[in-house]
């Protein structure tokens, strides 16, 4: 599936509200259609806030001034209860909070954005880009094996500890224009 062209722009703290929505749309659908308990804690406004002034939070739209369909955050370091001292010495980006509004899945948008992640996180220096997943979300799992990211291992007693890692990609991605600087955390 080719996914519709993206634009991307730093999220403010205006777009708190919609990420919200988007987390309790993600949470109920995913109680419903695979029993996951995932993003049921209550959001964090705070913490997304701080996110946001970081500059690491993204919105992506369907046209330059549309209404953002899709979220990532990118960070610059991992946690270090999740990743140990020989992963942290590698220079790394963290993917976050990847939400696709309910009504824009499927069409290939959060792969789209992971790609643009990719080639930002290779452009910013970084040889690899993880994540950590929701541990009892093995639907999760195989949508990642597929997308090309490497199962590291699953830290146990941590809710999001199913960890995976990816190389960092060079290059553009010609589905996503960034609109203006995007200033990323270094």
């Amino acid at each position: 599936m080719t996914p519709p062209p993206l634009y991307v722009r730093p999220a403010v703290p205006e777009d708190l509200t919609t990420l919200r929505g988007w987390r309790q749309e993600a949470a109920g659908w995913l109680a419903v259609r695979h029993g996951s308990d995932q993003w049921s804690k209550p959001f964090r406004p705070r913490l997304t806030l701080s996110l946001i002034e970081q500059g690491a939070t993204v919105m992506a739209m369907l046209a330059p001034e549309g209404e953002p369909v899709a979220t990532l955050t990118l960070l610059a370091h991992g946690h270090p209860r999740l990743w140990t001292p020989a992963e942290l010495a590698v220079p790394a980006r963290y993917l976050r909070k990847v939400v696709v509004a309910r009504p824009h899945a499927g069409r290939g948008i959060g792969a789209a954005l992971q790609q643009w992640a990719l080639a930002r996180a290779a452009a910013d220096g970084a040889r690899v880009v993880r994540l950590a997943a929701w541990t009892g979300n093995t639907g999760l799992h195989a949508y990642y094996l597929g997308q090309g990211w490497r199962h590291v291992r699953t830290v146990p007693g941590i809710p999001a500890g199913a960890l995976f890692e990816t190389t960092a990609q060079a290059g553009r991605n010609p589905r996503v224009t960034e609109l203006g600087r995007i200033p990323l955390p270094a």
